[in-house]
């Protein structure tokens, strides 16, 4: 990830990382039915961060209201 603040690049950063995701996903899984079940594990994470640090300063209410039903995994229920 790129030490740069959010809106410097952020969103063409992460969307590179996505672009390639997917070819590493499809070849480290063990068959190609578990490909998306490894990119969700190494991609969320990695989204969350950015998510959260976009987050910061808003109250859970603002955060429900503009991002409904969406948690960021730190405070996601543990599976």
């Amino acid at each position: 990830m790129s030490p740069h603040p959010n809106h410097r690049g952020q969103g063409a950063n992460s969307a590179i990382e996505d672009a390639g995701a997917p070819a590493d996903a499809l070849r480290e899984a063990p068959s190609v039915r578990e490909a998306p079940a490894r990119y969700r594990a190494t991609r969320k994470p990695e989204t969350d961060k950015p998510q959260a640090i976009s987050r910061q300063g808003w109250s859970a209410e603002e955060i429900e209201d503009v991002f409904p039903g969406q948690k960021p995994a730190d405070a996601a229920p543990k599976e």
